[in-house]
């Protein structure tokens, strides 16, 4: 049988294999979309392990949730460095100006991750 001999064989094929195409390679459910909070920039005044208070402002790269510290590019410093949560003395979102309460960011980071 030649496909162009008849239209109506030729469109049958067709939707034959694209329901055929779709029931293989179509994903059982789509992922729900999750808003991507784009890195976080705070103004962070912090105590050193030297014992002296420090202000800069640091970008959030990862938070470790089992050892209660951040990683973060600081600006003062011009590298990476790890800040205990214990040492933040207070922190505040640049974009909004809101005060960051960091157990209740934790927490919420702990639901979104789960």
């Amino acid at each position: 049988m030649r496909l162009n001999s008849n239209p109506m064989t030729a469109m049958g094929m067709f939707a034959f294999m694209d329901g055929l195409g779709r029931a293989l390679f179509k994903p059982s459910a789509p992922a729900p979309f999750r808003r991507d909070p784009g890195p976080f920039y705070w103004k962070v005044m912090y105590i050193e392990e030297s014992g002296v208070l420090r202000r800069s402002i640091v970008r959030v790269i990862t938070l470790h949730t089992d050892l209660r510290r951040l990683t973060v590019w600081c600006d003062a410093l011009g590298r990476e460095c790890v800040l205990k949560i214990s040492r933040i003395v207070e922190a505040s979102d640049l974009q909004s100006g809101r005060k960051v309460n960091l157990h209740r960011w934790m927490a919420n980071q702990r639901a979104e991750a789960a």
